[in-house]
């Protein structure tokens, strides 16, 4: 009886990851090519791409705003309810961007997918795996937010031609998000179950089992210590640094001399790479620990900034945007694995999930300033190279304190259990 319990328990396990894989490429992964939007929306309603961005600064405050509170969140109403609010939201969401005559209604839209991101994504995920995995977390984690990256580049291929059909045609191609996310809300409606401990209270484990479910502390221990608001610094930071350079990356290479076929090819490869790396990413970090994958990452978020403030036009200047391309893969999970990955690693168990909804949200808030930041020194500069000398030093700066935030995080974890309690 012992054993058909476990095998169910292991079949359970298997769906709900599955889901979460579901649940990543239904919601990130269908808006991760939203910027093919931006021009055929402004043209068909005359309205500015200025005015129009804004509903991404909505999406952006309104996921930041959430997630202070998802700790709060997850542990009153459960992973399943947040679920169902999220994927409605993110069928409702698309409605409104269709439906939309004027930017108003755009930022409706952009408030629901900041709503619908908040419970279908990085958080709820990282929860999830966390409770229902007993080893090799990171890999699972890195596997399922690859869907990102492969929904991506599906995405591009199917709706480009929806979009491009006729001066409306972005109305079937959100008409397409919501059906989709419709079908993904009932799955989880009628599969989903609120998932239990993988390890019970008092079960004896292995060495691997006891490093991935350190007991750690509790969030009001955390708030005491300095390397917490160091590691909040290092997370706003990278979510600054990357967005800025990553989503204006096709306009640099634009202004650089590159064609739009060569870019293309880029934007492709980009997206193949994200899926491969964010598995590699989970994968490196059960074996090598964080500080290893965490260098590995921002060493190659620094190769991109060098790549891009020297890259030109050239046989030899395509090839490095391939490289480009590839490192970007490389470093953009420190903005989505490696946030669960920080939370438990950095502060245990006990406060897993109000510590991982504060990184999620200062995330986003780098999101929201990232692009911004760095097209306003374009406009005042005429290029992004300043802009992206800038983000090299802030990356080499987080490399470093990074370095200090886990040094302080493996001393804590040499102490008894019991004493942690006194801290």
């Amino acid at each position: 009886m012992k054993n058909v319990n476990k095998k169910d328990g292991k079949s359970r396990t298997v769906l709900t990851v599955v889901l979460c894989f579901v649940m990543i490429f239904c919601g990130l992964g269908l808006w991760a090519q939203k910027g093919l939007f931006l021009a055929p929306i402004t043209n068909a309603l005359d309205i500015s791409r200025t005015a129009y961005s804004f509903a991404d600064t909505c999406r952006y405050v309104a996921t930041a705003i959430v997630n202070i509170f998802f700790g709060f969140f997850v542990n009153k109403f459960g992973s399943k309810k947040l679920i169902i609010v999220g994927f409605f939201a993110l069928t409702l969401a698309p409605l409104c961007y269709a439906f939309a005559t004027s930017v108003w209604l755009f930022y409706v839209g952009g408030c629901l997918l900041g709503i619908g991101f908040s419970f279908g994504s990085t958080a709820i995920v990282g929860y999830v795996i966390n409770k229902v995995c007993r080893k090799n977390k990171g890999t699972v984690m890195g596997a399922v937010l690859c869907a990102n990256g492969l929904a991506g580049a599906i995405v591009a291929l199917i709706i480009t031609p929806i979009i491009e059909a006729d001066t409306f045609g972005y109305k079937n191609a959100f008409y397409l998000f919501a059906i989709i996310s419709a079908v993904a809300l009932l799955l989880f409606l009628f599969l989903y179950k609120e998932p239990k401990n993988a390890i019970e209270e008092g079960e004896v484990l292995d060495a691997q089992e006891k490093k991935e479910n350190w007991v750690g502390i509790y969030y009001e221990q955390a708030l005491k210590k300095k390397y917490f608001y160091l590691a909040c610094v290092c997370i706003l930071l990278t979510g600054i640094v990357l967005t800025g350079v990553t989503s204006n990356y096709a306009a640099h290479l634009k202004d650089r001399g590159f064609s739009a076929d060569q870019i293309s090819v880029v934007a492709v490869i980009s997206s193949i790479a994200l899926a491969v790396f964010k598995f590699f990413n989970g994968f490196v970090y059960d074996r090598a620990g964080l500080r290893i994958t965490i260098t590995i990452d921002c060493v190659a978020a620094l190769l991109v900034m060098v790549i891009l403030y020297l890259i030109v036009p050239t046989t030899t200047g395509f090839v490095f945007s391939i490289i480009y391309a590839i490192s970007g893969g490389v470093a953009l999970p420190l903005e989505t694995v490696m946030l669960p990955i920080y939370a438990k690693d950095l502060f245990g168990q006990r406060g897993f999930n109000k510590v991982l909804g504060i990184f999620v949200s200062l995330n986003q808030v780098g999101y929201a300033l990232g692009a911004p930041l760095m097209n306003i020194a374009y406009d005042l500069l005429g290029s992004y190279d300043i802009g992206l000398i800038v983000s090299a030093i802030l990356m080499a700066i987080t490399i470093t304190l990074l370095q200090i935030v886990i040094s302080s995080a493996n001393k804590l974890k040499k102490l008894p259990e019991e004493n942690l309690d006194k801290i």
